[in-house]
């Protein structure tokens, strides 16, 4: 099983940090700063995370409903 997570994080900020601590706690974090970037990891680079963390307002677009086309497909 992949020890993977996708932080999907507007604010660079917040991303860095995340990114930071769960690193510390031993897993690999790739780090999206918007859905686009977020899409582009799942579906064009096959990336299969264990958890995703998303923002839910992202300047292009609402996390909830990239969740749920991942839900769908």
């Amino acid at each position: 099983m992949s020890n993977t997570l996708l932080i999907i994080e507007d604010e660079i900020l917040l991303g860095v940090e995340l990114s930071r601590r769960f690193q510390q706690q031993g897993y690999s974090v790739v780090l999206a700063p918007d859905i686009q970037h977020a899409k582009s990891k799942l579906f064009e680079h096959k990336l299969e995370p264990l958890v995703i963390i998303s923002d839910i307002n992202l300047p292009d677009g609402n996390g909830l409903d990239l969740m749920e086309k991942l839900t769908i497909d």
